[in-house]
């Protein structure tokens, strides 16, 4: 069941949600709830079965359902390994929202799914370590791991500096501003929002068995 102080947050979000615009992913993400907790993945793949596969969900769990439903399942912490909500995202993009646990913060994982000539971008941030960095990997392998304190992540010679130029950063490396700046990264790299209407779409939720990453 979701709790009430959760329920407050759902309902405060609906109603903030509307007077968002675009530019402001973070917000939009605050708004449906993720303020304290959120991970996220993108990959270059459209076939969510293969995706489910590589993911190495338990089959018998797929649920699909709506945002209401999906945030049942939402906390940092899980004892049963993690629950994922994805999604098509853009052409060519789905968007894989992590609601409890850390299995997607792995880097084995995002290899796994970035194989076969795959891109993956990832990220994530909580309200007690602040943000994760942004990754970016292909074909398997590992290719920016980009730190969010730094004022000028793009002077460091990464394959996504030519995005990383178009987007703003904090000179004191102000959390919010990169978080925002990262998801706008998404945003350019995959030529696709992270909308509002995503959230208000159903898509098929699944269960990672902590076992199936424990290696």
């Amino acid at each position: 069941m979701v709790n009430k102080e959760l329920a407050y947050s759902m309902l405060a979000g609906e109603r903030a949600v509307m007077s968002l615009s675009a530019g402001d992913p973070l917000g939009l993400l605050k708004a449906y709830g993720f303020g304290d907790y959120f991970r996220g993945l993108w990959v270059s793949e459209t076939d969510e079965r293969e995706i489910a596969m590589r993911l190495r969900v338990d089959s018998s769990s797929e649920l699909l359902c709506d945002r209401h439903t999906a945030m049942r399942w939402f906390s940092d912490v899980s004892e049963h390994g993690e629950i994922v909500w994805l999604g098509a995202h853009a052409p060519g993009w789905t968007q894989i929202i992590s609601l409890s646990g850390h299995i997607c913060g792995r880097v084995s994982l995002q290899k796994a799914l970035s194989e076969a000539g795959r891109r993956v971008l990832g990220l994530g941030w909580t309200d007690i370590d602040g943000p994760t960095e942004l990754f970016y990997l292909e074909n398997g392998q590992l290719i920016d791991d980009i730190t969010p304190y730094h004022p000028d992540p793009a002077s460091h010679g990464y394959i996504l500096s030519p995005y990383l130029r178009e987007v703003p950063f904090s000179e004191t490396a102000d959390s919010e501003v990169t978080l925002n700046s990262f998801l706008q990264v998404v945003e350019k790299v995959t030529e696709g929002a992270i909308s509002s209407e995503w959230f208000e779409t159903v898509h098929n939720l699944y269960r990672i068995p902590r076992e199936s990453w424990s290696r």
